[in-house]
């Protein structure tokens, strides 16, 4: 964490992904994503203005009181906030701790799943769009029905359970969660691979009854 001095007061703001949650990183890409079609650096007043509101929520104070501040200090902290989050590696994890609690991933490419659990994989690709469009509080819901504790992995979560889990999910440290979004575009490229083997292997067995036909 890093300790921001401001207006005689100390606060700690994140310092890395693994500081920041679901639900903080979705506030602030919010709005991120309000100022995303102006002109930050042409147009000053717009700057001035997202600036205001990205430390407003950064550091839970008023908007009333972010006016007060030193015009240094704002443009400061969010200039090293936002140079924190440029830059993630990832581990490529299948599994995470949370809350004492272990999750696993799906499995590998879902073959030795059972068919309900393949049946889930069809939110892989809803999980993907809903990252493009910074919905993520949506990815904690997700998450909490694909990723299984090892007693867990033979059965299909009821929606009760999921959405409990959910809840708690949304705070989930950003580290993980860019590990489950590396892993959704690793797991579609799997699939799109063995639908298109799946699809060879069929047409093989068609050609030769259509051969024998003429």
């Amino acid at each position: 964490m890093l300790e921001i001095k401001y207006a005689n007061k100390k606060k700690e703001v994140f310092s890395e992904w693994s500081e920041l949650t679901i639900k903080e990183f979705h506030g602030l890409y919010q709005i991120m994503h309000r100022y995303e079609d102006v002109d930050l650096d042409g147009d000053t007043s717009q700057k001035l203005l997202f600036m205001r509101d990205y430390v407003s929520y950064l550091l839970k104070e008023p908007i009333e009181y972010v006016d007060l501040m030193n015009p240094k200090d704002v443009e400061q902290l969010v200039a090293g906030t936002q140079n924190l989050l440029t830059d993630f590696k990832h581990k490529e994890l299948r599994r995470f701790t949370f809350e004492g609690e272990t999750y696993f991933f799906p499995t590998n490419n879902m073959r030795a799943s059972t068919f309900g659990e393949f049946i889930e994989t069809s939110a892989l690709d809803t999980s993907t769009k809903f990252l493009e469009n910074g919905k993520f509080d949506v990815v904690a819901e997700q998450m909490a029905r694909i990723c299984k504790r090892a007693d867990e992995l033979e059965v299909y979560l009821e929606e009760e359970v999921v959405k409990e889990r959910a809840e708690k999910f949304l705070n989930l440290p950003m580290d993980i969660v860019w590990e489950f979004c590396f892993f959704l575009l690793r797991q579609q490229s799997v699939l799109a691979r063995i639908f298109q083997t799946y699809g060879e292997e069929q047409q093989e067995v068609l050609n030769p009854k259509e051969q024998e036909k003429s």
